[in-house]
């Protein structure tokens, strides 16, 4: 597995560090992929490149203020290492530092392979030599002192015991998500269950707002206005006289890429007629009412789908809608007057209606950036 976060990305929000010795990485790696996966941003080493210094870097980003707690998975080698022992040190101050300030840093013991502390302890007792000298140069009784530290300032525990299986990880994750989640990447878990269900119907984003039932409670002297007005905590389109409240607009997914995803109009957002003025009014009245200026910045294309979006899909049901209540254009031509469009049943018209006297659905294709997509998720 790639590291989860470099430590250039993973500084940019709330994370933990996770301090190991290498020689339990397979264990570890497991732990960091299953947190990772459950939305826990956190750094390890893997992203470090030969000639970076280890210990220099480690340093920075633990004492790095967005790094809010440290997994320290423990283990024989973990306890007699010194590097592993300097980063206990580290969060010891740290640790102090900020209970000045009222706050909680996490420190989060996780036992590999043994059930408890004092079974690790016993162990790294076992394999000491029994010459007084040899025993403090391989564990000093500094590392003793910072272990029992650790313990102490704990404010989470986990151990994972082999005979228990992965619980341990369902529970760690937990207890980490309700003791602090602002750690939880929601943005990337929202992006990950969007890009998931590419090819379903399960996930919907909703992004803008379109125009709904007529309204008729609106005062008189609003109607006189071609615009979008709020009133008493609901948002109108004023057109030609007529008041409509409008309605957030839902999106299912297409197509992905690196940086964008691609949706789909869960509801037609008017009916027109098609050609080059339904063209105009897609990229002028309706981006300016539909959109704020935020969504219109993350908005990179505003179309209609093509046949290209629909042969490039996974998703058999892609032009199937509940409900569907008009035929709705296709971003295609027959010929230069006849545009095809998809009937209420999904299936594709190809002969084409007359662009300039039918008015059809129009079911619109945005292309946002990823980035944007977590508080947009319905």
């Amino acid at each position: 597995m790639n590291a989860p976060y470099t430590k250039e990305d993973v500084v940019k929000g709330d994370y933990l560090l996770v301090s190991y010795q290498h020689d339990d990485k397979e264990t570890v790696r497991d732990i960091v992929h299953y947190l990772y996966q459950k939305g826990i941003r956190l750094w390890y080493d893997e992203d470090l490149v030969m000639g970076e210094k280890w210990d220099e870097i480690v340093e920075q980003l633990i004492k790095h203020e967005n790094c809010k707690g440290v997994v320290f998975c423990n283990s024989v080698s973990s306890f007699v290492s010194k590097a592993v022992y300097k980063e206990r040190c580290l969060v010891e101050e740290k640790i102090k530092a900020w209970k000045k300030l009222g706050k909680t840093f996490l420190t989060i013991p996780v036992n590999i392979g043994k059930a408890s502390t004092m079974l690790l302890l016993k162990a790294i007792f076992a394999s000491l030599p029994d010459d007084r000298k040899a025993i403090e140069q391989a564990f000093p009784p500094e590392y003793l002192d910072s272990i029992l530290n650790l313990f102490n300032n704990a404010v989470l525990y986990c151990y994972a015991d082999p005979e228990s299986g992965d619980s341990y990880k369902e529970d760690l994750f937990g207890s980490i998500a309700k003791a602090m989640p602002s750690l939880i990447d929601r943005e990337r878990i929202a992006i990950t269950n969007i890009e998931e269900t590419v090819g379903t119907v399960s996930a919907k984003v909703s992004v803008g707002r379109c125009k709904g039932a007529t309204a008729e409670d609106l005062p008189s002297y609003f109607l006189a206005k071609n615009q979008r007005v709020d009133h008493q905590g609901a948002t109108y389109l004023i057109e030609n006289g007529t008041a409509y409240q409008m309605k957030k607009i839902v999106w299912r997914p297409v197509s992905v890429t690196e940086e964008t995803i691609t949706l789909l109009a869960e509801v037609a957002v008017d009916v027109r007629y098609g050609g080059d003025d339904l063209e105009e009014w897609l990229q002028d009245e309706f981006r300016s009412y539909a959109f704020t200026e935020e969504e219109q910045k993350a908005i990179t294309e505003l179309r209609l789908l093509t046949e290209e979006d629909i042969d490039g899909s996974t998703n058999p049901d892609l032009l199937v809608f509940e409900n569907a209540d008009s035929h709705w254009w296709l971003d295609e031509y027959s010929t230069n007057v006849l545009q095809k469009a998809v009937k209420k049943d999904g299936t594709i018209y190809h002969q084409g209606y007359n662009a300039q006297k039918k008015r059809l659905g129009v079911r619109p294709v945005i292309t946002v950036e990823k980035s944007f997509i977590a508080s947009h998720k319905s």
